[in-house]
């Protein structure tokens, strides 16, 4: 599979920009390094069947954001993982997205269930169709002068560029992870908070490094199992020890369930400005529910955002305002058809 978004040099320059691991850094505070503005833009992502039963979770990213003229409304594009989006391929969900911190699954500020799900793009090889791992959700805001006024936001555009670093600040609103003296080796993932509840709800930012770009990564999610192939950034799980001893003096951040669809940002420092690098989809994890470690070197693997940068930006261009709804299953149409012609050739 070719990587579709980005000519032949700026994908050289992504491997550049992600092709070496350097020394593990540590999970300091990233959430007073990312400015608020583009923490704001981290979003919550639910899927509900026909019935209202809450069936998956995850994480987006803002990536545009489209003011209706003369109205106190807007759409905002939200990048998320496909897996997330669909989780029951060909039947029917209501999809809600959220701002903003939550007491629980589905508390929050900020809630609009007025959402336009637009799938990813499908490569076909050898007769089989395989699918990259994002999908773009169209989500309507009605009061949006409040909703600048709690939630202003700067969308980072998307890596086209070697940006000087190989740093991912990686956001998400999944499970936290606490470092157990008792277990060398190992986080421990913290499922559910104080009062019994689902960890889900709490922006949490911290700091890994990629070790490579894998061009054609493959895996079936559980979650719908759709067969997936897409340009990955992959990276592993450090811990910053003194010596040999345990407790190390920190560990990198490491996605996990409920992270999937959030972003990992990066920053060029030459141009002082933050990009997009990748939206979560995979990590390993060991044991069962309720008792789920990572170990030290276990890996996890984002969608690499520049190489479908040019589906990104059609995608949000057909999140349509009011009044054009009825255009939207002939633009999809469009999307796939000539994304397909595309691979074929």
């Amino acid at each position: 599979m070719r990587p579709e978004g980005l000519p032949k040099m700026a994908a050289v320059c992504m491997l550049a920009i992600l092709g070496a691991s350097v020394a593990a850094i540590g999970l300091h505070p990233a959430e007073s390094v990312i400015p608020q503005d583009l923490r704001n833009t981290v979003a919550r992502v639910q899927v509900l069947n026909a019935t209202g039963r809450l069936e998956q979770t995850g994480s987006g990213v803002v990536v545009g954001v489209k003011q209706i003229e003369g109205r106190d409304e807007a759409w905002l594009c939200v990048l998320t993982a496909d897996h997330i989006a669909d989780p029951f391929p060909g039947e029917a969900v209501n999809r809600r997205v959220g701002f903003g911190n939550s007491a629980g699954v589905m508390a929050g500020p900020w809630q609009s269930a007025e959402v336009i799900w637009i799938p990813g793009p499908v490569v076909r090889e050898r007769g089989q169709d395989f699918w990259v791992d994002l999908a773009m959700l169209g989500v309507r805001i009605q009061n949006f002068a409040a909703f600048k006024r709690d939630f202003p936001m700067a969308p980072a555009p998307v890596a086209n560029r070697d940006p000087g670093s190989r740093r991912l600040f990686q956001a998400g609103y999944g499970y936290p992870t606490t470092i157990d003296p008792r277990l060398p080796g190992f986080y421990r993932v913290q499922e559910v908070d104080g009062a019994g509840r689902q960890n889900y709800g709490t922006l949490r930012v911290g700091e890994n490094d990629s070790d490579r770009i894998i061009n054609a990564y493959s895996r079936t999610s559980r979650a719908n199992n759709k067969q997936y192939r897409f340009a990955a950034i992959e990276g592993d799980l450090d811990f910053v020890r003194r010596g040999n001893r345990w407790p190390p003096v920190s560990g990198e951040s490491y996605p996990l369930r409920r992270d999937s669809g959030g972003p990992s940002f990066v920053f060029a420092p030459r141009e002082r400005e933050w990009l997009l690098g990748g939206i979560h989809s995979d990590s390993a994890t060991r044991g069962r529910p309720g008792d789920l470690v990572v170990r030290e070197g276990d890996l996890w693997h984002d969608v690499a955002a520049p190489y479908y940068a040019q589906w990104i930006e059609r995608s949000c261009n057909a999140v349509p305002e009011p009044g054009t709804l009825t255009l939207v299953a002939c633009a999809l149409a469009g999307l796939t058809l000539r994304q397909r012609k595309r691979c074929a050739r």
